[in-house]
């Protein structure tokens, strides 16, 4: 049952918008390193790949010295939102919020940075949930959810996804890069 509902509401927020881009085909290599210097990027993935799988402790690790802020803030910041969704009016709510430099650079300074909204439960302070939005989500989407949670017994993070709100460069209206 609650499989077919999310299901549906995903297909649903997809087709809100069409403000879909087609992009020319890239391979990204500038992702994975700094100097691609023309080199075959076929050859470029395979050794990568061949390293992270050799070294996957190290790649997968978190750095021990990464310095957390949490604090309370408005959400949705007007900064994560473009042009359309400015449009309407905006409903926002004070939140605690937890950001963190992210383990992975990339060539996107704003999205080196993580944030997840903070919903904690009044009395559970063991037990949480972790709510990963769907791809090219709108600022603020699945707080309900997270509220449910809530009612249910459960602290929630909603992290925000990659390339997304205010991890997105300025020159996107999607999370293209994350394709």
């Amino acid at each position: 049952m609650f499989r077919r509902y999310m299901h549906k509401r995903e297909r649903h927020f997809a087709m809100l918008n069409d403000n879909r881009v087609v992009r020319p085909f890239e391979w990204g290599t500038e992702f994975i390193t700094e100097n691609p210097n023309g080199d075959d990027p076929h050859a470029s993935f395979s050794e990568f790949s061949r390293r992270v799988i050799a070294n996957s402790d190290d790649y997968f690790s978190v750095p021990e010295d990464i310095e957390f802020k949490f604090e309370k803030r408005l959400y949705p910041s007007i900064a994560s939102m473009n042009a359309a969704d400015l449009q309407a009016p905006i409903n926002q709510i004070e939140l605690p919020v937890l950001e963190w430099p992210s383990a992975v650079h990339t060539p996107s300074v704003e999205n080196n940075t993580a944030y997840a909204a903070f919903f904690p439960h009044e009395t559970n302070r063991k037990s949480a949930v972790i709510v990963l939005p769907h791809w090219n989500a709108k600022a603020g989407t699945y707080f309900d959810l997270c509220k449910f949670f809530n009612k249910v017994g459960l602290s929630a993070l909603r992290l925000t996804l990659p390339y997304h709100e205010e991890r997105m460069p300025p020159e996107l209206e999607r999370a293209d890069y994350l394709v």
